[in-house]
C-alpha cells in the first residue's frame, strides 16, 4: 500500500483512484490514533451540549423564568435574582472557556527534556507463552529509563501474557494498562507504587491488520511517544483526541472537550465548582415554572416532561417545541447537578492525597509531600482564594515542576 501522505493532498491527486483515496483515507484515520466512535461522538457534541444548556438554560431563566415567578408582591427580588443568576452564568461560562483552550500540552523546549540517568544492569525474566522469550525489566524501584526498542513481557490483569505484537483495535498508538503480577506485585491495600505499576506503550503505528508494537514499562518513567516521536515525563499522557501529549493529564473531559492538565486543572475545579449553585438555582426556578406555566399554557401534561415521550408527541403535532426544549433543559440541568457534585467531590479528595484520575482507577500509589497549602500552589498559584472570583493564570500560574516532579514519591 502507497505511503500515507501527511497531509490531505491525496485527495486533489488525479493518479489515485476514488477507491485508493478512500482506503488511504482510512488507513490515516486509524494511525492518527482514532478512538471509538462514541468517545468521538462524546469528544464533538458534549462540549455542544454544555454551551446549550448554558445559553439555553441560563438566559431562559435569567430573562423568562425569574421575571414569570416573581410576580404578585415579589417584584422587588427580580433583579437581584437576576444579577445572581448572571454572576452564575459568567463564572462557569468564563472557567469553561479557560479549560477548554488553556493548553497544558508538553513542549520539551518550555518544560524541560529528559534527564541523564545512569545506565543500570537490567533483570532478567523469563515468561512462558507462545512466541515469548527471555525479556528485560529494570529494576523496581530505579530510575533508569528503557532503551527504546527494547521489549519486555507483562502479564494482564486476567493472567494472559501480552506477547511483542497486541491488537486492541481503536485503542490504537495510545497506553494499554497491564499488571506484571509475579514481577510487581501490589502493596498490602491493593495498590500498586509508581515503580511496580507497568504499562504496554505503542512502540510504532497500527499496520495494515491493525497490529501494533508495544512493550512493558514502569508507569513512573520516560517514555518516547510513538506518535509525537519524542520522549514525554512521567504523569504525562498522549490523548488520541487532543493529538498531543499533555502533562499531568488526569482525564480528557467531554464538557470542555479538552483534557484536563496541570496548567488548566484549576479552571476544570472551578467550572465544576461553579455549576452546582448555577444548575442548583436553575433547576429551583424550572420545576415550579414548568409545572405552573408551562401546562397550562401549551397544554403538557405530567407525561410530557418525560423526554423521549415528550419529542414522539411534538412529532405528531400534540405539544409545542418549546415543550421539548423546556424539558430537555430541565432534565440537563438535573444530570449536570449530581454531576457537578460528584466530580467536586471526587477531584477535591484527589487533590487533596495528590493524585490523578488516572493513577485513583488504576490503583497506583504516589505520595505528595508537600502541605496542603503546596498542593494549592501547585493548581491555583499564589492568592489561590481569588481565583474563586477571578481566573488569575496569566499572572500567578501553578508552582509545580510538571516535568521532574521533586515533591512526587512514587
Amino acid at each position: 500500500m502507497a505511503a500515507i501522505p501527511s497531509s490531505d493532498e491525496y485527495w486533489k491527486d488525479p493518479n489515485l483512484s476514488l477507491r485508493e483515496k478512500w482506503n488511504l483515507h482510512v488507513q490515516k484515520k486509524k494511525t492518527a490514533g482514532a478512538s471509538s466512535k462514541p468517545t468521538r461522538f462524546l469528544h464533538t457534541w458534549g462540549p455542544r451540549g454544555t454551551l446549550y444548556v448554558l445559553v439555553g438554560a441560563g438566559g431562559w431563566t435569567t430573562f423568562v423564568v425569574i421575571p414569570t415567578l416573581y410576580q404578585g408582591g415579589w417584584e422587588n427580588y427580580i433583579l437581584p435574582a437576576q444579577i445572581l443568576m448572571g454572576f452564575l452564568l459568567l463564572e462557569v461560562a468564563v472557567n469553561w472557556c479557560l479549560a477548554r483552550w488553556v493548553s497544558s500540552k508538553y513542549r520539551p523546549e518550555l518544560h524541560g527534556t529528559m534527564p541523564s540517568v545512569p545506565k543500570v544492569e537490567l533483570d532478567f525474566q523469563t515468561c512462558s507463552g507462545p512466541d515469548t522469550k527471555v525479556q528485560a525489566f529494570a529494576p523496581s524501584g530505579s530510575d533508569s529509563v528503557l532503551e527504546n526498542g527494547e521489549t519486555s513481557c507483562a502479564k494482564r490483569s486476567n493472567g494472559e501474557f501480552a506477547t511483542g505484537t497486541d491488537t486492541k483495535g481503536n485503542e490504537s498508538a495510545s497506553e494499554v494498562q497491564v499488571f506484571d503480577l509475579d514481577y510487581a506485585p501490589p502493596t498490602k491495600d491493593g495498590a500498586y507504587d509508581g515503580y511496580s505499576y507497568r504499562m504496554l506503550v505503542a512502540t510504532s503505528l497500527p499496520n495494515e491488520d491493525g497490529h501494533v508494537e508495544r512493550r512493558s514499562v514502569p508507569y513512573w518513567s520516560w517514555v518516547t511517544c510513538v506518535v509525537c516521536q519524542r520522549p514525554r515525563p512521567p504523569r504525562c499522557h498522549h490523548c488520541p483526541l487532543c493529538k498531543a501529549c499533555v502533562l499531568k493529564r488526569d482525564h480528557h473531559c467531554y464538557f470542555t472537550g479538552s483534557c484536563v492538565g496541570v496548567n488548566n486543572q484549576r479552571f476544570f475545579h472551578m467550572f465544576v465548582f461553579w455549576a452546582i449553585p448555577l444548575t442548583t438555582f436553575a433547576t429551583m426556578h424550572m420545576f415550579p415554572y414548568a409545572s405552573r406555566h408551562v401546562g397550562p399554557e401549551y397544554g403538557a401534561g405530567p407525561v410530557d416532561f418525560i423526554f423521549p415521550v415528550c419529542v414522539i408527541r411534538c412529532l405528531f403535532g400534540y405539544v409545542s417545541f418549546v415543550v421539548v426544549f423546556l424539558c430537555s433543559e430541565f432534565w440537563l440541568l438535573l444530570f449536570c447537578t449530581f454531576t457537578s457534585i460528584s466530580m467536586t467531590i471526587s477531584h477535591l479528595h484527589l487533590f487533596c492525597v495528590g493524585r490523578t484520575s488516572f493513577e485513583r482507577d488504576n490503583s497506583i500509589k504516589v505520595s505528595d509531600t508537600r502541605s496542603l497549602s503546596g498542593k494549592l500552589l501547585s493548581v491555583f498559584g499564589k492568592y489561590w482564594w481569588l481565583n474563586f472570583l477571578v481566573p488569575l493564570y496569566p499572572r500567578f500560574k501553578p508552582v509545580e515542576d510538571a516535568v521532574l516532579w521533586p515533591h512526587i514519591k512514587p
